[in-house]
């Protein structure tokens, strides 16, 4: 039988008002192989916690590496960037996968909006939901990534600060 935790186990609150980024943020440091992660329905808010511009996609709330078998189930809950101004802190990203396998997430809605803009030449800072990359940094192959991902029941919100928004809920 599967194991499930909570997110609030770890004091995560979910009522739009209260930041959650370190309740989330050690909700996925205990989170192991072969456990479900669960978020009751709820609005949970998430902000810039770190080094400013540590890299193009910048910081992470919930970061996984090498867990198999893992499943994040929403419930309706929304997770909403806040207080995030691209051009002080760079990219900020709520998960990030590093050679998983097997991971199932539903019953999300995700708002990435943020604010300011950036003049490097480098790269723009990005501000996304969900990122996967195998064990070397880079983006896997979509042909290895079909088996292992699976998503359900999620709306993205993107928005760019020079006032581009987008709400999809097949962004796949």
């Amino acid at each position: 039988m599967r194991e499930t935790i909570s997110v609030k186990d770890f004091g995560a609150v979910g009522d739009g008002g209260t930041d959650d980024t370190a309740a989330l943020t050690a909700a996925a440091a205990a989170l192991q192989d072969g456990q479900t992660l669960n978020f009751d329905n709820g609005t949970y808010l998430i902000s810039y916690q770190g080094t400013p511009y540590s890299s193009t996609y910048g910081n992470v709330v919930m970061n996984f590496n090498g867990l198999t078998d893992i499943v994040f189930n929403g419930e309706g809950a929304t997770i909403k960037v806040v207080n995030h101004n691209i051009t002080t802190y760079g990219g900020l990203r709520f998960m990030n996968f590093t050679s998983c396998k097997r991971v199932v997430i539903s019953g999300f809605t995700f708002d990435m909006t943020y604010v300011g803009v950036s003049s490097s030449g480098s790269y723009y800072p990005f501000c996304g939901a969900i990122t996967s990359l195998d064990a070397d940094g880079a983006a896997p192959d979509f042909a290895t990534l079909n088996s292992d991902f699976i998503f359900s029941d999620i709306k993205f919100k993107l928005y760019h600060p020079y006032g581009n928004w987008a709400t999809t809920t097949n962004p796949i």
